[in-house]
Parts: C-alpha cells; structure tokens; sequence
C-alpha cells in the first residue's frame, strides 16, 4: 500500500502531539482549532432531540462537521445515506471514520459499550481501564490506511515506552442519557445503524467553517454543532449569510447550536428571508438554532 506524503505528515504531528503531552508536559489534552488537536471522543449534545428539528433524512444531501461522530451516525440511523464531512482537527478523520465507525460495524452491542466505558483522571492526566485488546481488534480490522495509522502510532510510541491508545487523544466527557445518540439505546438500534452503514458513503475533507462558502456545494441540511460559539460576533453574521446563500438548496437547512452560551442571538437574526426555528432543550439547557432557505413556489 502507498502511504501519501499527507497521511505520513499526519503521523509524524500526531506522534509529536502525544510526546507534547505526556513526555514534556507542554500542552493540556483539550480541544483547539487547530489541525492537529485532542478530540471529544463522543458528542456533549442532545442530539437526539435536536435531530428531531428534521424529519426527513432519506435521499438528502447533508455537510456536517465530523467531531466525534454521533452528529453523523445519529443522521444514518435517521435515513441518510450520503453525508459529507469536515473538520479544522485531521485526527478525526482517523478517529471518527477509522476507528468509530470501524468500531461499530465490527463489535456487538456489549463490546462496544464496554470499548467507550474507560474513565480519565484530569489531575494525573491518565486514562484507566482502556480495554486494549477490544481496541486492537478493531485496529485490526480498520481500512488499510487507517490501520497502517493507528499501528504506527502505537508502533513508534512505545520505543518511547508508551503505551499508546486511540482513546489517549480523547477529552473527558462522560456518556449520559441527555448525549446518548439513538444508536446507544438499546441493542436494536445499534444493530439497525451497522446494517445502514453497509450502504453508506461517509466523506471527509479537511477544513476551516471559513472554508465552506467557497470550497463546498450545495445541501438540503448543515449541521455546524457549537462552531459559531468561538466567533466573533460580526465575522459570524457574514459568514453564516455567506453559508446560507452558496450552500443551502432552496427548502434545505441549517442547524447549529449553542453550547457554552457564548453565542449572540443576533447572529441568527442577521440571515435575511430565512424561516427561524429556535428550542430550548431543557434536559441540557441547551439551545438549537435552524435557518430554513424558502422554497421557490
């Protein structure tokens, strides 16, 4: 197999990420916008319920940012069947697509439950009860260049005597009933979504939200998560207009959210013509925005 010069250069930022961390004690795991960074392993929103804002997911072409992958698995198990992805973070490329969904596709119901169950100490920054050979396993069975990914990774890490772990880039959420995605509740539903993996396409690019007016086509739904939180206040008035007019269908949608109560209400407000939904969901005292482009009648 041919490895490109991007993938190798992926390895070698991530192999340097690790060392930062846990050798020289020079970054704390948190997430940045950053191309190479630590990554919420799965979502901290209710997006079950914030799916619900959509009722439609069969034959509909859909962007999401990729983070964890609840975002994208919680849509499959809806009915889509073709969603684009990006993110500013590359790991998640190898985490969310190599590993995840890997991790799905390959695992009963109980394993992969037992595989996402290890717990973080913050003080020590260590990792506990990270169940190894469940991991390798899906190593094991990931895509080839995923698979070369991960197995260097560990590889290389432990001539520097560690021992590595997918779950090692992961930042401390804790799976609960508000987050847990439709495919985590019950045994059924976990075997309903692998089936519609089967057939599904998953892409990815790597990319900055500033990216997508430009380099991206047109959607029936974008889902941003909290992206929109972190900018400042007139930026993001333009560039959700810029998003709204060069990547949205007529009748198709925008959904984004607010998570850490940074947003300014007024940035929704700014999208001229558009149908506005806003809900609170009281389970998570979270809000979630949804900008409707008119349909030409």
């Amino acid at each position: 197999m041919a490895i490109s010069e991007q993938r190798k250069q992926d390895l070698y930022k991530t192999i340097e990420l690790y060392l930062n961390i846990y050798q020289e004690g020079r970054l704390e795991l948190k997430s940045e916008f950053s191309k190479y960074a630590g990554y919420y392993y799965i979502t901290n929103e209710p997006i079950c319920e914030i799916f619900n804002i959509r009722t439609k997911y069969e034959n509909k072409k859909i962007l999401s940012v990729l983070a964890g992958g609840d975002h994208i698995f919680e849509m499959i198990f809806k009915g889509a069947s073709n969603v684009d992805t990006f993110d500013i973070n590359a790991l998640l490329e190898y985490y969310t697509i190599g590993f995840k969904k890997r991790a799905i596709e390959c695992l009963a119901y109980q394993e992969f439950l037992d595989l996402f169950d290890f717990s973080y100490d913050g003080l020590e920054n260590k990792y506990y009860n990270i169940k190894t050979e469940i991991e390798d396993y899906v190593v094991k069975n990931m895509d080839e260049e995923y698979n070369w990914f991960w197995q260097e990774i560990k590889r290389i890490l432990k001539d520097y005597g560690y021992q590595a772990s997918v779950f090692h880039f992961a930042l401390n959420i804790k799976q609960k009933e508000f987050n847990k995605p439709s495919f985590l509740k019950n045994e059924d539903n976990y075997i309903i979504l692998q089936n519609k993996l089967k057939s599904t396409i998953i892409n990815f690019q790597q990319a900055n939200i500033i990216d997508l007016p430009i380099n991206f086509s047109k959607y029936d739904l974008i889902y941003l998560s909290n992206i929109l939180d972190y900018r400042e206040q007139e930026f993001a008035k333009i560039l959700l207009t810029d998003i709204y007019n060069n990547n949205l269908h007529r009748n198709g949608q925008i959904i984004f959210t607010d998570l850490c109560s940074y947003f300014n209400e007024e940035i929704y407000e700014c999208v001229p013509g558009a149908e506005k939904i806003k809900k609170c969901f009281d389970s998570a005292g979270l809000l979630s925005y949804s900008l409707k482009k008119r349909k030409i009648k």
